[in-house]
C-alpha cells in the first residue's frame, strides 16, 4: 500500500469514526433552517411540490433553492423521518467535499495537499456541519469544490465546449440551486477565465458558461415569479434592512451610511471569529488572546495572499474567495462559522502559504500545523449534544413534546422558531412580528393563532414578546409551564 492510500484510509476511517460517533438518531438543531430544508422535503415527497406546508397557507416557498429540499426527499419517501440516514448523507457529502478540494489543491501545492485535508477533516466548524446540523452548507461545500476544480482543467483546456467545460457548468448550476451565495462563484469564474484563461478563447469560454448558467437562473426566477410573485422580493427585503431583528430602524436604500456600518461590523465580527474558525475554541471573544490570535491568523493568511500575487501565482478560486468574503461581511445576518464553511479551506491554503513564508524550513512548518492539528483533535470533545445543551434549549424541545401529546387540535402557533414547531407538533405555525404589541395582535388575529410559545432563549422574546405579554394578559391563559418557557392560548373576547 502506498503512503497516499494509507492517508486516505487512515482519513476514511477517523472521518467515519467521527460521524457515526457524533451523528444524532433525533432532532437537536433548534436554528430553524434545519428543520425548514425537512419540511420542504416532506411536501415534496407527498408530492404537493416545493411549499412551505409548516405556514397557514402553504406558499411555494424561493427562500430557499430547492435541491437539498428535493435530495433529502429520497430519503424521506422510503425511509420517513429518518434523522440518521440525513446526517450520513450530509456527512457523504462532506467527505466529497474533502476530496474535490484534495483535487483542487493537488494541482497547486502537490502531495502536501493531503496534510490540508488532515486540517480540514479535524476542524470543529467542519465536523459540526457535517455530523450534527441538516443543512445545505455542506452539500455547497462539496458542489463548490467540484465546481472549483473543474475550472481549473477549463481554464487550461483549449477547447470551449469539452468534458471539463460540461462538468464545469453541472457544478456551477448544482452549487447556486443549493445555495443562492453561488452567484458568487458564477461571477468569480468568469472574472478567472477572463484574467486566466490563455487560450485564446476566452470570451468564447465566457459566453458559452454565462448562457449555460444564466438560463436555468433565469428559468428558476419566472417559475418562482409565477408562483408567487412577492416571494423574490420578500427575499431581498431582509438584505435591505439596516437590522432584520429592528425592523423599524429602516433600510440601507434610505440611510446609505448603513452600508459602511454594516460592512466595518462585518469586518469585526469575522476577524474575531477568526480563532475559532482554526478550531481555538478556548478563549473568549473580545478578551486580550483572542485579539492576539486573531491578529496572528489574519497575518499569515494576508501574507499568504501576498506571496501568491507577489509571485505572481494565478489561484482559480483568488476570485471567489473575495467575493464570497465581501457578501457574507455584507450580509445582515452572523451565524457564527457557518457561513465560513464554504472558504474555510483557502483560509487553510493560504495560512499554509503564509506559514511557509516565514518558516523556510519545512520543520518548523510542519511544527507549526502538528500543533494545530492537535488543537483540532482536543476541539472535537465539544460537539454538542441535547444532553449538553442549555435548559433553555432543552425545555423549548420540551414544551413541544408536551404540545404534540395534550394538543391534538392543528391550531395555529406563534413561535419563534416556527419550523422547529411545526417539525415537532405538526401544528401549522408563524413567526410572530418584531413589533409593537398591538402590531404583534393584529398579526395574531389576521393569522387566526390559537397558541402561543414563550421561549428564554431568544432575545426578541424579551424585546417584543414580554412587553406584548404584559398588554394583553387578559387575552391570553397559560397552559403550561417548563422554567420560564410556557404555551399559552389566545382567548378572543
Amino acid at each position: 500500500m502506498t503512503l497516499k492510500k494509507l492517508c486516505w484510509l487512515i482519513l476514511v476511517l477517523f472521518f467515519g469514526i467521527i460521524v457515526f460517533i457524533n451523528s444524532p438518531k433525533d432532532f437537536t438543531d433548534l436554528g430553524g433552517d434545519s428543520a425548514q430544508y425537512i419540511i420542504l422535503a416532506e411536501s415534496i415527497a407527498k408530492g404537493l411540490g416545493f411549499k412551505a406546508i409548516n405556514l397557514p397557507s402553504a406558499p411555494f416557498f424561493y427562500h430557499f433553492p430547492p435541491l437539498f429540499p428535493l435530495i433529502l426527499s429520497f430519503i424521506i419517501y422510503f425511509f420517513g423521518r429518518n434523522f440518521y440516514l440525513m446526517h450520513i448523507l450530509i456527512s457523504f457529502f462532506g467527505f466529497l467535499g474533502l476530496f474535490s478540494f484534495y483535487l483542487l489543491f493537488k494541482k497547486y501545492t502537490g502531495r502536501k495537499s493531503i496534510f490540508l485535508i488532515f486540517l480540514l477533516m479535524t476542524n470543529l466548524a467542519f465536523i459540526l456541519y457535517s455530523s450534527f446540523y441538516i443543512l445545505s452548507d455542506v452539500p455547497y461545500f462539496f458542489f463548490s469544490g467540484f465546481t472549483l476544480y473543474f475550472l481549473f482543467l477549463y481554464i487550461n483546456k483549449k477547447d470551449v465546449i469539452s468534458k471539463e467545460a460540461l462538468f464545469f457548468v453541472l457544478g456551477l448550476i448544482l452549487s447556486y440551486f443549493t445555495r443562492y451565495v453561488a452567484l458568487t462563484l458564477f461571477f468569480a469564474s468568469i472574472f478567472a477565465l477572463y484574467f486566466l484563461d490563455s487560450s485564446g478563447k476566452k470570451w468564447r469560454k465566457i459566453i458559452f458558461v454565462s448562457l449555460s448558467f444564466l438560463i436555468p437562473f433565469l428559468i428558476w426566477q419566472i417559475i418562482s415569479y409565477f408562483f408567487s410573485s412577492s416571494a423574490i422580493s420578500e427575499y431581498s427585503k431582509q438584505f435591505f434592512l439596516i437590522d432584520p431583528y429592528r425592523p423599524y430602524l429602516g433600510t440601507i436604500t434610505k440611510h446609505p451610511q448603513a452600508v459602511f456600518t454594516r460592512f466595518i461590523t462585518g469586518i469585526n465580527y469575522y476577524y474575531s471569529i477568526l480563532p475559532k474558525a482554526f478550531g481555538i475554541l478556548f478563549i473568549k471573544r473580545g478578551t486580550f488572546w483572542n485579539e492576539l490570535f486573531s491578529f496572528i491568523f489574519l497575518s499569515l493568511i494576508l501574507l499568504g495572499i501576498w506571496v501568491s500575487i507577489h509571485t505572481k501565482q494565478r489561484y482559480c478560486f483568488f476570485y471567489y474567495f473575495f467575493l464570497y468574503l465581501f457578501l457574507i461581511i455584507l450580509w445582515p445576518f452572523k451565524e457564527g462559522l457557518r457561513l465560513l464553511l464554504p472558504v474555510l479551506p483557502f483560509f487553510y491554503f493560504y495560512l499554509f502559504k503564509g506559514v511557509e513564508k516565514i518558516f523556510q524550513k519545512r520543520v518548523f512548518s510542519l511544527s507549526f500545523f502538528s500543533i494545530l492539528f492537535f488543537i483540532n483533535l482536543i476541539t472535537l470533545s465539544h460537539i454538542p449534544s441535547f444532553k449538553k445543551q442549555p435548559p433553555p434549549l432543552k425545555n423549548f424541545i420540551l414544551i413541544h413534546q408536551w404540545i404534540k401529546k395534550n394538543l391534538p387540535d392543528k391550531g395555529i402557533i406563534a413561535s419563534r422558531k416556527p419550523t422547529v414547531t411545526y417539525l415537532f407538533t405538526q401544528h401549522k405555525s408563524i413567526i410572530y412580528p418584531f413589533s409593537s404589541p398591538q402590531g404583534i395582535w393584529e398579526k395574531i388575529k389576521k393569522e387566526k393563532v390559537k397558541y402561543i410559545i414563550i421561549d428564554e432563549f431568544s432575545c426578541q422574546t424579551y424585546h417584543y414578546l414580554l412587553p406584548f405579554l404584559y398588554k394583553y394578559k387578559k387575552n391570553l391563559k397559560l397552559l403550561y409551564r417548563i422554567g420560564n418557557t410556557g404555551i399559552f392560548e389566545v382567548i378572543r373576547r
